[in-house]
């Protein structure tokens, strides 16, 4: 379950506007997982949909032809990752965000892969 931070704030602060990210090949250079997240999420994403849509929450790219998952970092609810059979992915990489995907992962898969780092 993703937690949520509350914070004793003034009134005027509490207008938090949330995060959005262009699904695009900056931010999604890999284009299978740009095109999951485009299918799932539209042109942009928003920090509100990362929380409460279920895509969010579970990603299978087994056997995908995956091989970057730059982008991941973005989604801070993810707590089910299969990456299996996907040679060519080498590294993940979960950002230096304080809300990242690696603090909520429960479980990933990442058998027949070519990882030899998690950063």
């Amino acid at each position: 379950m993703c937690a949520l931070a509350l914070l004793a704030v003034a009134p005027a602060a509490l207008a938090v506007k949330p995060y959005s990210v262009a699904v695009n090949e900056t931010n999604f250079p890999d284009t299978v997982f740009r095109a999951y997240v485009r299918q799932h999420f539209g042109n942009i994403i928003y920090n509100d949909e990362v929380m409460y849509n279920a895509a969010a929450k579970t990603f299978n790219f087994a056997g995908k032809g995956i091989t970057n998952l730059k982008g991941i970092e973005y989604f801070w609810c993810l707590e089910y990752l299969d990456v299996s059979n996907n040679p060519k992915l080498t590294k993940i990489d979960w950002g230096s965000d304080s809300y990242t995907a690696e603090k909520s992962l429960r479980t990933i898969v990442a058998n027949r892969t070519g990882l030899t780092e998690l950063t």
